[in-house]
């Protein structure tokens, strides 16, 4: 917990160390704060009108009646902690992390990460929720917002999506009673201006309400690129909503949301810090050889484009080439790079949602409600993403402007209180469909194009290329870029319901069971530049620095013959919890929940036998209380829970060559163990604050069966002594605050706040021992501070100064492993340090 305020509507080291913290959670008083960043009352009973009130359950609760692990920080928490991209997030959520290196739908971005809960998340294993509405948004809700809650462990029955690791709820603020709004401007370091407004209220009292918002961040980059001298790690993107809130009567509320993003943040950076070889040689008898991987040499051709010399007609390999930008780079600061995505240096993303509800009060003890949603996403030109961060076309990823995703959800719910509100339930129907109207691309052009380095030129127009002779005698195979191409169907259907009983005025149980019906279809089909060129399909020539144009497909509706596979899942997920009040500000509650997430399809190039993924299980284990106390000045909010999770046919990613060439796919490998503890508190002393978390994730692979799946560790090596990858096995954090204007009379409203944030260490990928221990990532402490002076001279205008990572660490945060890519290993480092001015005038 990292605020209190009223949300509206809206083995023996481990036992050691779960009796040190079950000690300071025992001798740690927490305090919270109201929205407004001023002290506030902690909840002195459970119907306090200052208690945290949550919506974990999908009603409005006490966080103190509510007996699961959920985590709270109000909007103006994440404003003036400056959380506007979701690794932000991390510093203030116990249990928390976000997975940096990887591509996702906003490309190589800074904002774009993947969420983990207790270790686990990474994909859809978390899901985030806006409005009550799964996967909403570019990855940019972080404005305008009445608060966000952090669910930890499964969410398998009453929210729209089953999950394995938890949730993430962004609930934004509403129209309100009264005309109100707020200006907020940050200038800083690196030419960032950001600017974030809102305005709103009745336009019919009691009857018709507007809210209108927006976010605009720009920011020129922290890092320079030799390349062109441009920069990287910036980011530009506009957001906007608008919230309309229609009563026609006192029974009957309707609630529509629009929203659109346009998001065309300059690529994220990234430092090649290891290269090792990384070849296949296919041997095709009579007719040659084809040398594969970064041990082939440069073609001569591009080597002429990239001004690389060949003494005597003979190019360095490309294992040489990256081993020369790995040590010229270890000379220069992280933020001095050299890459060639200059061409679309940007992402180039506009997305466009709209969520509709409706409540209905039937009756005093009945409760309807609807919630409809739809997004559409569309590339709105072409993107590059330099996945290897070289200076050569090693391994780009590129993309064509054209139509993305689409999704649609609707969801019918009951509310029913009974038995003199002793019994409450939820029940409910969800249906969720996500599809792509047209084929969605994945253009990859390896080693700038060419697939190989062959003895004869036969070798190259067997495997389907065309053969360039090299002044060494060899033939160099050229392809182009190597396209797969996908067009997806998922539709889930669900039902449910969640039922609480109050035994006593103590004593609660609750139960929920839900079923899940989860269906993925999948037409695939895979081409190089070379064959897409006479496929008569719609196709686009492009252009990225240091290759040759080569084509890549365009918006493609349809390909003829084309044919769908098809999975259906079934799954029965459950909860049940007890909690016991020993009075209106002390809980103590066990649950157990079983969590699912569906299978899927792999891509056309996937080996064979993983064409397709099963389902993963997990079943979790919770024990937790929760104290509120208050004794004069001093008062405070503690949360301490204790857990286990067991995965059964778990999901991970996997990358091995097939036939040469690099493939990434999704396989059931393992069961898996997470155990651990989440600490949250604060204490509240009239002028002074100090709050905390403190998490242990101690995770363990129980089984991994090795099929010879990882060269370097062939039959019969145990690959249960790898580390399950990015899970840091301590988190911590301390956020302390003075109050001038509380501690000296008659002085002006001035704060000095700090945040101290701390993860351990953890393995960016699998494998991760013997010759692959290299991908440890060290633990790291940053620092925060803020100095605040809030309404001043009672003008409504504050401002603030600010500086983040205080001490500039700039060390590893993620990476990404292209062992089985490319050999080459990509580290991504932490921002630097930065200050910035802000001005809100609130109205």
């Amino acid at each position: 917990m990292t605020g209190i305020y009223h949300l509206s509507c809206g083995g023996r080291k481990l036992r050691t160390a779960l009796l040190a913290a079950a000690s300071m959670a025992a001798l740690s008083p927490a305090a919270a704060w109201a929205q407004d960043g001023q002290a506030a009352p902690a909840a002195e009973s459970a119907d306090s009108d200052d208690a945290i009130i949550v919506t974990a359950r999908r009603r409005d609760e006490s966080i103190l009646e509510t007996p699961i692990a959920v985590s709270v920080a109000s909007g103006e928490d994440l404003r003036s902690n400056d959380v506007t991209f979701a690794p932000d997030l991390v510093k203030m959520t116990p249990g928390l992390t976000a997975q940096m290196g990887s591509s996702g739908s906003l490309g190589l971005s800074r904002r774009t990460s993947r969420f983990a809960i207790r270790g686990q998340g990474g994909g859809t294993g978390v899901v985030t929720y806006f409005a009550e509405v799964p996967s909403f948004g570019l990855e940019s809700n972080f404005f305008d917002l009445d608060n966000v809650q952090v669910i930890k462990g499964p969410v398998g029955t009453l929210f729209g999506r089953v999950t394995t690791g938890g949730a993430v709820l962004f609930s934004p603020t509403r129209p309100g009673d009264e005309f109100a709004g707020f200006v907020d401007l940050k200038i800083g370091e690196y030419g960032r201006r950001d600017v974030e407004f809102a305005v709103g209220g009745p336009l019919i009292d009691n009857v018709l309400g507007l809210r209108v918002s927006g976010q605009l961040l720009k920011s020129n980059g922290f890092s320079s690129n030799r390349y062109n001298g441009g920069h990287l790690d910036g980011r530009d993107g506009q957001s906007f909503r608008a919230i309309l809130e229609f009563t026609p009567t006192d029974s009957i509320t309707n609630t529509t949301i629009a929203a659109v993003d346009y998001i065309e943040d300059p690529v994220r950076s990234g430092i090649p810090t290891i290269a090792r070889p990384f070849s296949a040689v296919v041997n095709l008898g009579p007719f040659g050889t084809i040398q594969r991987g970064n041990l082939q040499r440069i073609a001569p051709a591009l080597a002429k484009l990239n001004n690389i010399t060949c003494p005597g007609g003979v190019c360095p390999t490309w294992l040489e080439l990256a081993q020369g930008a790995v040590d010229d780079q270890k000379g220069r600061s992280v933020y001095d790079v050299n890459e060639n995505n200059v061409t679309f240096p940007s992402v180039n993303q506009r997305q466009i949602g709209l969520i509709n509800t409706t409540e209905f009060r039937v009756v005093d003890f009945l409760t309807l409600k609807n919630i409809f949603s739809y997004q559409s996403n569309k590339r709105r030109g072409n993107s590059a993403q330099n996945v290897d961060s070289l200076y050569l076309p090693m391994l780009e990823l590129v993309d064509s402007p054209g139509h993305g995703a689409r999704s649609l959800t609707e969801e019918i719910q009951a509310q029913a209180s009974l038995l003199d509100d002793r019994l409450d339930i939820t029940a409910g129907f969800f249906y969720e469909k996500n599809w792509s109207p047209y084929y969605q691309q994945s253009a990859v052009l390896l080693y700038g194009g060419y697939l190989g380095q062959a003895s004869n030129a036969v070798a190259c127009s067997l495997a389907g290329t065309v053969a360039e002779p090299g002044a060494d005698g060899n033939f160099y195979c050229y392809s182009g870029a190597r396209i797969s191409l996908g067009k997806s169907r998922a539709s889930d259907r669900a039902v449910y319901t969640q039922a609480t009983f109050d035994v006593t005025d103590k004593l609660s149980l609750t139960a929920g069971y839900r079923y899940t019906w989860s269906k993925r279809s999948a037409a695939q089909a895979s081409y190089s530049s070379l064959s897409i060129a006479n496929s008569g399909l719609p196709t686009q020539m492009v252009q990225i620095n240091g290759a040759a144009p080569f084509l890549i497909a365009g918006d493609i509706k349809s390909i003829p013959g084309e044919t769908f596979q098809t999975l259906k899942f079934g799954e029965g997920t459950w909860s049940f919890a007890a909690q016991y009040q020993l009075n209106p500000d002390f809980m103590v509650y066990a649950t157990t929940r079983r969590g699912y997430n569906p299978g899927g399809f792999n891509g056309a190039n996937a080996p064979a036998g993983f064409g397709e993924y099963g389902a993963e299980i997990v079943t979790d284990y919770e024990i937790g209380t929760k104290y509120s106390w208050r004794s004069g000045p001093l008062r405070g909010l503690v949360s301490f829970d204790v857990y286990r999770d067991n995965f059964d046919n778990a999901q991970r990613n996997v990358t091995q060559p097939v036939n040469g060439n690099p493939v990434a796919y999704i396989a059931n490998v393992a069961k898996i163990r997470i155990q651990g503890f989440d600490l949250d508190a604060k204490v509240n002393y009239d002028w002074f604050s100090l709050g905390g978390f403190v998490t242990l994730t101690d995770a363990k692979y129980l089984e991994y069966p090795n099929t010879g799946q990882f060269e370097a560790f062939p039959v019969p090596f145990d690959l249960t002594t790898f580390r399950p990858a990015n899970v840091s096995k301590w988190l911590w954090g301390i956020r302390p605050r003075i109050d001038f204007g509380k501690m000296i009379d008659g002085a002006p409203d001035i704060s000095l706040s700090g945040n101290i944030y701390h993860r351990g260490s953890f393995s960016s990928s699998e494998p991760n021992v013997g010759v692959e221990a290299q991908r440890q990532i060290d633990g790291f402490t940053t620092a925060d501070i803020r100095l605040d002076w809030a309404n001043i001279n009672d003008s409504g205008l504050s401002a603030a100064f600010a500086v983040t990572n205080l001490f500039d660490f700039n060390g590893k945060v993620g990476g990404n492993e292209l062992r089985g890519t490319n050999g080459i290993n990509i580290d991504v480092f932490s921002p630097p340090r930065q200050f910035y001015f802000e001005l809100n005038y609130a109205f």
